[in-house]
């Protein structure tokens, strides 16, 4: 699959620069098989045989010169990446192993780029998620980005992968935009001003398609597998039944990645992270199960740590204790603390008002009120614009109701 044993950076940008309508990438990878890999024999070829191998109708034609030239043009500006180059991430197209070439059929072997290329050699997490994020979604984005300190792939869009990048930005963090149209077009035009926080800041742009393709709603979807290839691993924040981010997942699963969830449990807008978590294809890192409190400091995904799980009850109750990372944490709140039932009823069911949990817990009023003023004061707890509450996760959630 090594593209440079038989071919020129010419040949390649030439065939990696074809429209999507008129060739997809696994019908150029089709020909390339086809052909032992030979791109000069693909563009010599009779028009009846390539028809032949895709498929297509008798209509179907290709000019190959047209795009012959056009490499030429893309070469003089110097905007893209290819296999010759260190920065060009996808190591399967430089490979001798045969065993490579199921990614070879997923990943591009041309991506065109604005910004700083050398990101690409730093760790990476990617980070998708819904367009219509719940508020204790975006807060946990930010918990993820500014703890963790990684490189940020995502692809965007308006929602998570908006605060993604913006969190990156406020915390000098190097972010990486995937976008589904030319790197030169600004999509969509409510994160302009996004973009141009980018502006004196470690960020690249990354896409397959040639400058001023203008984007299409099919694009944004077959992006989603660079986003997923990127980052060592990927972290799902919210996703419902049929999110757009559940695609970025699939193609994960396929390229072997790591993937997290978060899935703050009885909060609608999360059943993707759910059947991810459940069916195994995803690791938890926050949130609640089955009366299990899994919890996970996003450090801990630059290292190789085992899911840790904890009866919440046992343990405040002197029955056990946990370690997180390297730190052994005993609990001090008694069960028939009012602190500790409001912060638990809040932990199991997060985003909810404060009239709902007094009315749960069922205790006076007044003291469930006092109770809340000290958790947030303490800054353990968070209220929406809609005075809806939910855990602050900004801070170490196991110290949240260790003190």
């Amino acid at each position: 699959m090594n593209l440079l044993k038989a071919n020129d950076i010419e040949h390649i940008v030439a065939f990696g620069s074809i429209p999507y309508e008129i060739l997809t990438h696994q019908q150029k990878v089709s020909l390339l098989s086809n052909f032992d890999f030979d791109i000069n024999r693909i563009f010599n070829a009779d028009i009846k045989q390539i028809r032949s191998i895709l498929k297509k109708k008798k209509s179907f034609e290709l000019n190959f010169k047209e795009y012959y030239i056009k490499a030429k043009e893309i070469i003089k500006k110097k905007n893209f990446l290819t296999i010759d180059s260190k920065y060009f991430p996808f190591d399967c197209w430089k490979s001798e192993d045969k065993s490579n070439f199921k990614q070879c059929q997923l990943l591009p072997f041309v991506l065109f780029y604005e910004g700083n290329p050398q990101i690409l050699n730093q760790p990476k997490i990617s980070i998708v998620g819904t367009r219509n994020p719940d508020e204790i979604s975006i807060d946990f984005t930010n918990h993820v980005v500014s703890n963790l300190r990684k490189v940020v792939v995502s692809g965007f869009a308006n929602g998570i992968d908006h605060y993604a990048h913006l969190f990156a930005i406020s915390n000098d963090i190097p972010t990486i935009a995937v976008f589904g149209c030319g790197v030169n077009i600004i999509y969509p035009k409510s994160n302009l001003e996004l973009y141009k926080r980018l502006n004196g800041k470690e960020y690249l742009i990354l896409s397959e398609f040639p400058n001023d393709t203008i984007p299409k709603k099919y694009y944004f979807p077959i992006r989603n597998r660079i986003i997923a290839a990127l980052g060592e691993k990927l972290l799902c924040v919210q996703a419902g039944k049929k999110s757009g981010a559940l695609i970025t997942t699939k193609y994960a699963k396929e390229l072997n990645k790591k993937i997290y969830v978060f899935y703050p449990t009885e909060l609608s807008g999360f059943e993707g992270n759910k059947n991810l978590y459940l069916s195994n294809e995803a690791s938890l890192l926050f949130g609640v199960h089955d009366g299990k409190y899994y919890v996970k400091n996003p450090s801990s995904l630059l290292e190789n740590i085992e899911k840790k799980s904890l009866d919440l009850e046992e343990t405040i109750m002197g029955k056990g204790s946990i370690k997180n990372e390297s730190d052994e944490v005993e609990f001090q709140y008694k069960d028939d603390s009012n602190d500790f039932a409001l912060f638990k009823e809040i932990f199991d069911y997060p985003n909810r008002t404060l009239e709902y949990y007094t009315q749960k817990i069922g205790r006076d009023v007044r003291n469930i009120i006092l109770s809340y003023e000290t958790l947030l004061s303490k800054n353990y707890i968070k209220t929406d614009k809609s005075n809806r509450i939910y855990p602050n996760y900004s801070q170490n959630v196991i110290n949240l109701i260790a003190k």
